[in-house]
């Protein structure tokens, strides 16, 4: 089979199928992303084809879908499948029901989000503070509802990427896309709903907590823009307690006045990209310029909803864009500048914009050169000159040392070839080529490589692309990140690896870290996925209460990277996590040492023996002890309580006991002594047992003479 098929399979049992099929998808700004497979018997399809039922799994693109509508039908004497599934975020959450019920309850947005994710398999990432609301819902209700619920009260929008829901105040980004009626739109109107419009409103809040019948302590209003245009139009009144500070209410206002008048865009715009246009690929949420002057559109738009097409190997074979919704004051304001200005900025280099240009500069140089009827050319010795009748100004010369071309009656050629090279304003071209470019500015797409395609940059989009390439830097040079979000990773299926910066909870101290973690691209901010390494700076332990980090179930500290044999091990992937030595069948470990000890340690609970080995086979020198001089080292030893210099005096129980080491009987010095200055225990302790033995030998022979008689 020529190609890798797009997808995979997972039965209910576990089992995954590489499986061929017609794929499309849909996705909507703040919508459940669908897809839907069409599936022909062959054979790849034929080992599960008739198995594929609700609840199995679809891996495409990096993400988890489960099927919720199968279909089957008779292809000749084959069966075919359609298949629509959902992204798995969706069905797992939707699997969560909760039964407490809430009627005008204040939250903030992350704790109501941090209480719908605990028990669940995923978590969330608040990228951007959408502060707090008044909230009210029913029970028995999913945490998909509950979701997509607490995403409109907090006037949200999100992504799922892998195991973690990443919400913003809004997704996308600006993009330097353009959309034009002559180019790549397919179709456009335009919508207005006026129903509840109005220019001006109040807003009321900081009511007192508990205080219902009290009043509000805080009001503002705010007036549009607009106010010039339609006049003086009130609209309802905001009356909320929640808010507390004067420039969230106002915000809150001037939000609830300026959609209070909805101009809806819907237009379908196609990817030209495999006609030969620059790479046109959008995520919901983008704004793109759009460019339909039939509906006197110049303008920027969001993208709300895309629909892909998708061969078996997850090529594109077709890309829709449907752009949507846009309040009026931002549509006044549009109007206030200039549009043209920027569409001709755009035109000629000084404003980026991912367009193909080169069409319409061709198109203009046709229409100049075949629309000229006014030129006279008179042929002088060794030259042409050109005129145009009705403007002189318009002049053109050829000689043997170049062409030129004037608009000032040839003073001055602002166009021209000559021996020594080209001078021009501007030059359009399809392609470039030259030993040495040398300018101030470079307006363009697109720089690649000529012999090969290692090097590429795409200048529109930022993408700067090498392989097989050694990138080098010297002489002190620095590489600096602008912003909180940068990162340096590489992406293998669902995961991604690599470093990035970041920016702490209150704005005042980056953060370093490298890992790994699920999704697109590495984020120390995954809690459940991410595993590495993060740095803070040390002012940030006495502010946020947050040090350095190791991230991961399973740690080692080893030897070498492979076929490791001395390490530790670091485990809290178990009910009882737990630090242990690695291979102690061949190496021996020891906690602390002579001159770097532990000054305490606690513990519930002590395994294994305080033995040593003690068999002949182990020993070499062996020697009797005399019992006596054991005895007598007993005898004199004297024992003292007292405290260690390093210990607090003032607490009575750092009181210790032992002997002092100095007052010792030093015959037995290499018996007793595990160093200079420490005794040994075990040693202490068989020492203790021969001179009890001898006491007791002794002890018996008295007895023996003087049950004999023997009193001397």
């Amino acid at each position: 089979m020529d190609g890798q098929p797009a997808i995979i399979l997972k039965d209910l049992t576990g089992r995954e199928y590489p499986a061929k099929a017609d794929i499309k998808r849909n996705k909507r700004v703040n919508g459940q992303r669908e897809i839907s497979l069409s599936f022909l018997y062959d054979e790849v399809n034929e080992e599960f084809i008739h198995d594929i039922e609700f609840g199995w799994e679809v891996l495409f693109d990096g993400e988890w879908y489960t099927i919720t509508h199968p279909g089957y039908a008779a292809d000749g004497d084959y069966m075919a499948v359609d298949v629509s599934a959902v992204l798995s975020f969706f069905v797992v959450m939707n699997g969560y029901y909760l039964q407490d019920k809430v009627e005008d309850k204040s939250m903030t947005a992350a704790n109501y989000f941090r209480e719908l994710f605990e028990g669940t398999p995923y978590t969330y990432v608040l990228v951007d503070h959408l502060g707090s609301n008044t909230l009210s819902y029913q029970d028995n209700q999913s945490k998909t509802e509950r979701f997509l619920y607490g995403i409109d009260r907090f006037g949200g929008e999100y992504t799922i990427r892998g195991r973690v829901a990443y919400i913003y105040e809004q997704v996308g980004s600006d993009k330097d896309v353009i959309l034009h009626e002559d180019l790549n739109v397919q179709d456009a109107k335009v919508d207005v709903d006026a129903s509840g419009f109005h220019t001006w409103a109040k807003g009321f809040g900081d009511l007192p907590e508990g205080e219902e019948d009290a009043d509000y302590q805080l009001e503002v209003e705010y007036v549009s823009p607009l106010v010039d245009k339609y006049g003086y139009i009130e609209g309802p009144a905001i009356k909320d307690g929640k808010y507390k500070h004067e420039d969230t209410l106002i915000e809150a206002v001037k939000n609830q006045v300026e959609n209070s008048y909805t101009i809806s865009t819907e237009v379908t715009a196609i990817d030209l990209t495999n006609n030969g246009y620059p790479e046109m690929r959008l995520e919901e949420g983008d704004r793109v310029w759009l460019v339909v002057d039939r509906l006197g559109l110049n303008q920027q738009v969001r993208v709300m909803e895309i629909e892909e097409t998708f061969d078996w190997e997850g090529n594109i074979i077709d890309v829709r864009y449907t752009l949507g919704n846009e309040g009026i004051a931002s549509r006044y304001k549009t109007q206030q500048y200039n549009s043209i200005s920027d569409f001709r900025d755009i035109q000629s280099g000084r404003k980026k914009l991912e367009y193909d240009w080169l069409p319409d500069a061709v198109r203009r140089a046709s229409y100049i050169i075949n629309g000229n009827e006014d030129s006279r050319f008179f042929y002088r010795r060794g030259e042409i000159i050109g005129i145009n009748e009705n403007n002189p100004n318009g002049y053109m010369r050829f000689n043997t040392d170049g062409i030129g071309f004037s608009r000032d009656g040839g003073k001055t050629y602002r166009t021209a070839i000559t021996y020594e090279g080209i001078v021009a304003d501007a030059i359009t071209t399809g392609t470039l080529r030259g030993i040495v470019i040398e300018g101030v500015e470079i307006f363009g797409a697109y720089l690649q490589s000529l012999s090969n395609e290692n090097t590429f940059w795409n200048l529109n989009t930022g993408l700067f692309r090498m392989s097989e390439t050694e990138f080098q830097l010297g002489g002190g040079a620095d590489i600096r990140f602008l912003d909180w979000g940068n990162r340096m990773f590489y992406r293998q299926n669902d995961w991604a690896s690599g470093v990035g910066v970041g920016r702490s909870i209150n704005d005042t101290y980056p953060f370093v870290y490298m890992g790994v973690s699920r999704g697109g691209k590495p984020h120390a901010t995954d809690g459940s996925d991410f595993s590495g390494f993060i740095a803070n700076a040390n002012d940030r332990e006495e502010v946020d209460d947050v040090g350095n980090s190791v991230v991961g179930n399973r740690f080692h500290v080893r030897d070498i990277a492979v076929s490791f044999s001395k390490g530790f091990l670091f485990n809290i992937d178990v009910d009882v996590p737990y630090f242990s030595p690695m291979n102690t069948g061949t190496y021996s470990y020891t906690l602390g040492s002579t001159n770097n000890r532990w000054a305490d340690v606690y513990a519930w609970r002590y395994h294994g023996s305080m033995a040593q080995s003690s068999t002949h086979a182990l020993k070499m020198g062996i020697e009797d002890v005399d019992g006596k001089k054991a005895f007598d080292y007993f005898d004199m030893m004297k024992v003292k309580s007292f405290f260690y210099k390093q210990d607090d005096y003032t607490n009575p129980y750092n009181r210790k006991v032992s002997p002092i080491i100095e007052q010792l009987d030093p015959t037995l010095e290499k018996l007793y002594k595990a160093s200079p200055d420490e005794l040994d225990v075990n040693s202490n302790l068989w020492l203790l047992a021969l001179a009890f033995q001898y006491y007791v030998r002794q002890t018996d022979e008295r007895l023996e003479l003087l049950e004999s008689g023997q009193t001397n």
